[in-house]
């Protein structure tokens, strides 16, 4: 399994790398989480680089040339319970029920577990991705083609396989789990690690899981 610390490391650096006196707000923001992160998970000495940073940055927050504003901003290291409670998952059967107040074909077919005509009556990668989601929340990881076989769009696929891995973890499928990771890293996409770190943890890899915006 990889080095979750180092991970989280990676992700700081390369923000880090690229900005140094002045950061982005949104940059700032990112920072934030990975940060808030590494203290949820101990790793104390990671935490402790990140917020030193923070504490002796400057944040930009420019909207626009007709907008701009620089100050200090200082990272307050945050009550750990609230923090527990911002990335604990919800139970499985409210995500279902949500998914159930929608009113398209596919995913009521979805709902009802008749996946590959919700698959055959779906349009576009979205769609599919949440026909995958609702099979992956009822634990119906056999009943469904693989990610790779659906879903084509960059921005999609990476979503899609952090739901599968945190629900084959929750299934304690922890084999089958590292081969969906391997399939995640093997993307080399930018900036995903802290969710990746989130998702083996059994936390909320992003605010709206399992809803990919």
């Amino acid at each position: 399994m990889i080095n979750q610390e180092k991970l989280l490391e990676s992700e700081f650096k390369k923000i880090y790398k690229k900005e140094n006196k002045v950061i982005h707000w949104i940059s700032r923001q990112n920072l934030d989480i990975i940060c808030d992160v590494s203290y949820l998970l101990n790793f104390q000495s990671l935490h402790n680089q990140i917020s030193q940073f923070l504490n002796s940055t400057k944040v930009d927050n420019s909207i626009d040339d007709n907008y701009s504003e620089i100050e200090y901003i200082p990272y307050n290291i945050p009550i750990k319970e609230k923090l527990e409670a911002k990335y604990s998952l919800e139970s499985n059967s409210k995500y279902l029920s949500i998914f159930k107040s929608f009113k398209s074909e596919y995913i009521q077919l979805a709902a009802d577990n008749e996946y590959e005509e919700a698959l055959r009556v779906s349009k576009s990668s979205h769609e599919k991705a949440e026909v995958l989601t609702i099979a992956f929340l009822n634990g119906h990881f056999d009943k469904v083609p693989s990610i790779e076989k659906l879903i084509h769009k960059d921005f999609i696929l990476p979503f899609i396989y952090l739901i599968k891995i945190v629900e084959l973890i929750k299934n304690d499928l922890f084999e089958e789990s590292k081969q969906e990771l391997n399939k995640l890293l093997a993307l080399k996409k930018a900036h995903i690690g802290t969710e990746i770190v989130l998702a083996l943890n059994n936390k909320k890899p992003w605010e709206s899981y399992p809803f990919i915006d």
